[in-house]
């Protein structure tokens, strides 16, 4: 019992750590976006 309550513990770290992951790469995409559009700006009100 202990050995498949850690197993399942890992695999549950896993997991999380992937969403962190996944969300933050998410979240880096949508700031470069961000910094993409700003700095496109004063091309498009020239």
């Amino acid at each position: 019992m202990m050995g498949d309550y850690t197993k399942s513990e890992t695999s549950l770290n896993k997991g999380l750590l992937f969403r962190v992951i996944w969300q933050s790469a998410l979240c880096h995409e949508r700031i470069s976006g961000y910094i993409n559009a700003i700095s496109a700006m004063p091309l498009r009100n020239r």
